[in-house]
């Protein structure tokens, strides 16, 4: 995972190894299953994430109960709004 997050990174600048050893201490691993939550409705958001592998959906719920995804794919996904 740590090698997508520095190759992620470098896209936009460079990076000592000093400075991604900082960085990585900055993230945990996490596996997430296939149709597992990483945030509900309600809830507020106290991460950011980055998705090495795979990708995840976004949905939202409109005040009918109406549920429309909204995102697909994302590789760099922020849960702050």
């Amino acid at each position: 995972m740590f090698e997508k997050l520095r190759a992620f990174i470098e896209q936009s600048l460079p990076i000592t190894d000093e400075q991604f050893e900082f960085i990585k201490t900055l993230f945990v691993p996490k596996e997430v299953k296939n149709g597992e939550f990483l945030l509900r409705g309600g809830e507020v958001a106290k991460y950011v994430i980055f998705v090495a592998s795979g990708c995840l959906r976004t949905y939202t719920i409109d005040p009918t109960g109406t549920l429309s995804r909204t995102r697909t794919c994302w590789i760099w996904i922020s849960t702050r709004a």
